[in-house]
């Protein structure tokens, strides 16, 4: 991105009929010298703070990295210019269910009359996991490409390409912890 500009209110007829607030980006493009640029982001749980709802902290690690390049093509008229960044990450859900009255310290305790001692064991054999951690990763592929061609000094004309890929199992759920039971039965594969 080479700038970047956010509207909250008061927008003008070439923003449509945005209710909420509207973020317009400009994309970089290639000059008449090459440039790039490198980076790389590292997260793990040693530097996280615990989730306040979790007991522990879960081991979560992130490696993010990416590098851009942009130059000319004809000097002065057509530039180029391309992103690329790619994302691993694990980051396990701390999973529990807590109803009181109901399920406490990971055991049923509605057990008893009219419920027989099979129906009891059956929902006890259930819940466990339930309990603990869940496995959740990301992969994340992201490419963008332009190329600018500026046939006079008062016009240009741009042509962009966009990739990604994201795959991310019991990706749905994206909170730390949840003590709804969530992180199994209502989750699944997020992935474009």
């Amino acid at each position: 991105m080479q700038e970047f500009q956010v509207l909250n209110a008061g927008y003008s007829a070439e923003y449509g009929r945005a209710a909420g607030g509207v973020v317009n980006t400009v994309t970089r493009g290639g000059t008449n010298a090459v440039h790039g640029s490198a980076y790389w982001f590292f997260r793990n749980r040693t530097l996280n703070a615990r989730d306040r709802y979790a007991a522990f902290n879960p081991p979560e690690w992130r490696h993010q990295a990416g590098g851009s390049i942009g130059g000319p093509i004809i000097k002065d008229k057509l530039f180029y210019f391309g992103n690329f960044e790619y994302t691993n990450r694990n980051f396990p859900i701390a999973s529990s269910i807590f109803q009181r009255g109901v399920i406490e310290n990971g055991l049923f305790t509605g057990c008893g009359a009219p419920a027989s001692a099979a129906q009891c064991q059956a929902i006890q054999s259930i819940l466990p996991p339930y309990f603990g951690l869940v496995p959740r990763s990301q992969e994340q592929h992201l490419a963008f490409a332009k190329i600018d061609w500026r046939p006079t000094d008062r016009h240009t004309l741009s042509a962009s390409f966009n990739f990604l890929r994201f795959v991310s199992p019991n990706g749905i759920q994206s909170g730390a912890s949840l003590t709804n039971g969530a992180a199994i039965g209502n989750n699944g594969l997020t992935g474009c």
